[in-house]
């Protein structure tokens, strides 16, 4: 059953994606809305967090290759598009090439962001080495 309060809610749901749609455009919106690489990894391999924890990316680490990336994010939709994208260019690399992946190289693949932002990459990219330089120290 359907009540007033449900159709305002779902109006002004509507209102805001419609917003955020005109701002970021219809990929960047997918990717935020439907990110491939949500959610928490069981038994990783390597686990990294940045901005006190609010960014975690998820690693699965086999014979030096990443076989297996996720993300799990309190942040906003430029935080989780940064971290679906920071998961999607460490994915079938190997833990020197992953090293190399930075805030510019997220920003190229999502086709930049606001420059307000922009820090939402350099969070995940910061995730992202956290968990590969715990991977090398044995931390997972």
């Amino acid at each position: 059953m359907t009540t007033d309060l449900d159709r305002l809610a779902a109006s002004l749901q509507e209102k805001m994606d419609d917003k955020a749609r005109k701002a970021y455009g219809e990929e960047k919106f997918a990717r935020w809305k439907e990110p491939r690489f949500a959610g928490v990894m069981d038994l990783p391999s390597a686990v990294g967090k940045a901005d006190q924890g609010a960014f975690t990316i998820f690693l699965r680490i086999e014979d030096q290759v990443i076989t297996k990336a996720s993300f799990d994010t309190a942040a906003c939709g430029p935080g989780i598009i940064s971290c679906d994208a920071a998961c999607e260019l460490a994915l079938g690399k190997t833990v020197d090439q992953a090293e190399a992946v930075t805030a510019e190289d997220i920003l190229r693949l999502v086709q930049g962001l606001p420059s307000s932002k922009e820090n939402n990459a350099n969070k995940a990219a910061a995730a992202l080495a956290d968990a590969l330089q715990g991977w090398r120290s044995g931390r997972a």
